[in-house]
This record gives structure tokens, sequence and C-alpha cells, in this order.
């Protein structure tokens, strides 16, 4: 009998097959780590250092702020840095106060001990974009500044920043260093309470004032439009309407509000300009006789309290005409002493020591000096 040739068999559901064998990856990986780890281990050590050497960039930074700012507040007299007397710009004595204001400061927990002071003028433009050192002619746009830098590096301030895990590729430490500028410019804009309520006129300035030192002229004569002079010292001049010279003997203004009124001007004597004034702005000239306020001026001069014998005065092309004029600069006065009666006048100086923490801005150095501002 014919033998029948076997039939494959139906697939079994529950019959199990073995998986293809699957080729073991660990040798690969460790592989890997031991490539990835050393860079793993460079960019965890830049991270921490480099976070560690702003943290000390800021510090000398702050503390470069600091002396600039304390130093530059000297520049000009005032009794805090006791040099009342000095000419401005009193570069030594703002030097001094800005290297000991370097050591008021810390890094890394440690006292700093010094730091590169240097003073001369900088350039508001910012070209060029560095202090013009010692002796220096400054020009319209610049204005005198105090210079700090700060750094820790060989034998300077602890010396350079230890990095700590950089090291361990052969970057055993950084130096770290930070400079600021503070600069005493003079003001484009004049905040309520900055001026006083006279208008000088810029003739006054061109033949008073020395723009080219930012100084008052000083006299060469005993006498000068029948005013008696010391020679050596500020011009000594007359302001008010009956004054008779090259230029306009100049004009009490009420601002920005058009009244001709005694009490009204006694108000502005006592407290200023009622609101915020800039070159450019409008203030009205108020021309008339007005002879009780002579002697509210004598009252707060020099030969009196001297409550106003330092004040900024608005500075316009004309003061001789009631209207507007516009305001080309803040101007600093010394009043002297003033006289009422049929030939009333103001005696008065040009000078350079009028702190302004009402002012802002930048306008021409006519003597007014806002509070110091960080230009770098």
């Amino acid at each position: 009998m014919k033998q029948r040739t076997q039939a494959a068999f139906p697939h079994d559901p529950h019959t199990t097959f073995a998986a293809p064998p699957v080729r073991r990856q660990r040798g690969a990986i460790a592989i890997l780590a031991v490539i990835l780890l050393p860079i793993l281990l460079m960019v965890s050590a830049f991270a921490v250092d480099i976070a560690n050497l702003m943290l000390v960039k800021n510090e000398l930074q702050n503390a470069a702020d600091s002396a600039a700012q304390t130093g530059a507040q000297c520049l000009y007299p005032r009794a805090e840095c006791f040099n009342t007397l000095s000419t401005a710009p009193d570069w030594a004595t703002s030097q001094t106060r800005a290297s000991l204001a370097v050591t008021q400061n810390t890094s890394q927990g440690a006292a700093l001990a010094t730091g590169v002071v240097t003073s001369g003028y900088w350039n508001l433009t910012g070209t060029p974009g560095t202090m013009q050192l010692l002796p220096h002619t400054p020009t319209a746009n610049e204005a005198p500044a105090i210079q700090v830098t700060i750094s820790k590096q060989s034998g300077k301030n602890g010396g350079s920043v230890v990095l700590y895990l950089a090291g361990l590729m052969g970057l055993a430490a950084s130096d770290v260093s930070a400079t600021a500028v503070s600069v005493v410019t003079s003001p484009g804009v004049e905040g309520p309470g900055g001026l006083f309520p006279f208008a000088v006129t810029k003739c006054m300035y061109d033949l008073y004032w020395d723009s080219t030192t930012a100084k008052p002229k000083l006299a060469t004569a005993t006498t000068l439009f029948g005013v008696p002079q010391v020679i050596g010292k500020p011009w000594v001049f007359h302001l008010g309407a009956a004054i008779y010279t090259p230029c306009d003997g100049g004009e009490w203004t009420s601002f920005a509000l058009d009244d001709n009124n005694v009490p009204v001007i006694k108000g502005l004597i006592a407290n200023g300009n009622p609101t915020t004034l800039a070159i450019g702005d409008q203030t009205w000239i108020e021309p008339g006789s007005k002879t009780a306020l002579y002697p509210v001026v004598a009252a707060c001069s020099a030969a009196g309290d001297k409550s106003c014998e330092y004040v900024t005065m608005p500075v316009t092309t004309s003061a001789n005409s009631k209207g507007e004029q516009a305001i080309l600069a803040f101007g600093c006065i010394r009043i002297l002493d003033a006289v009422g009666g049929s030939g009333k006048y103001i005696a008065v100086q040009m000078d350079n020591t009028c702190p302004n923490p009402e002012g802002g801005g930048t306008g021409p150095n006519y003597g007014v000096h806002n509070s110091p501002r960080l230009a770098m």
C-alpha cells in the first residue's frame, strides 16, 4: 500500500519559540561614558568658576562705582569735603576721598586695600570713550570726572581669583578688574525750587565768565563801570534794570507764570521756581520798579543771613522788556548785597560753587553742578 506523505501540522498557538539573541550594549555605553566624562567635568568646572568670577566682578564693580561717586562729590567745594575755600575742580581732595572709599568695600569677604584713581575730563558724547587725563583743556562737551579701577591680581587686593575646579585642568587663577567713571555735569533741567527769580543775560557771562576754564574771570583793575574791584578776585558787577553796561542789566522773572506782583516774586525768592524748567523753555521777564524786593535780597545775601548767597539763575539772551525769553542755560551767581532806592541794584559775582540737587540733564557749564553720575 502506498505510504502517504506526512502533511505539515497546523500551527499550535500554544507553542513558544525562542527570540533571536540580542547583542549586549554594556561595553559601548561604558566607552561612551569614558569619552564624555572629561567633557562633563570641564563644563561643570567652568560653570562653577565662571559664576564665582562673575560674583567677584560684581563686587569690584560696586566698589568702583561707590568710590568714583564719593570722589566726584568733592570735585567742587562742599562743606562735607572740607574744601569750601578750594578752587574748583578740587582734584586732590576728590582723589583722596575716592581712594579712601575703595578701602570701605570688600571682595570675597576681605577688605579691599587699593585701587587706581585718576582724574580729568570725560567727553559727554562718548567720543573718545576714555578719560582725558590732566593736564587737559576741556572742550564744551567735556566735564570733570573721577575714574576708579579696582583689580584682584598678583600683589593687589588678595591676589587673583582662585579657580577651584578649572584648576584641575591647569587654570589655577584669573585676574579680575572693574572700572567706573563718575562725572559732574551742568544742568539742562531745573526741578522745582532750584532757581532764583532773576534773569541774567548771556552777554554778562561772555563778559565776566571764562568758558575755557569754567571759572569766573578775575579783576585786572580796581574799578569797572564805576564798581570797585579787588584785583585777582572775580569781577563784581551790578544787576538791575537801571544798570548801564555793554549788557542788559538783567530783570526779575516769574518763570512760567506771567505775574508782575511783588508778593509773588517775594514768594519765588524764598521758594524758587514752582515747576520744572529746561533749556529751551520760556521764562517771563517782569520789568517794573519792585523797589521792595531789594531789601529782601539784601537780607538773604552774603551781607545778610547768607541764605541766598549762592543761587542759580536762568540765563537768557535779553532781559530788558516784558515778555517771554528762551532759557539758554543755568548760571551760578554769588549775591554780595542789594541796594534799593532810585539806583537799586544787586551786587554779584560769577561763581562756580553752586551744588544742584534739583538739576539734571546736561547744559553749558556756567558754574552750576549736578550731583555726580556714573558715565561708565
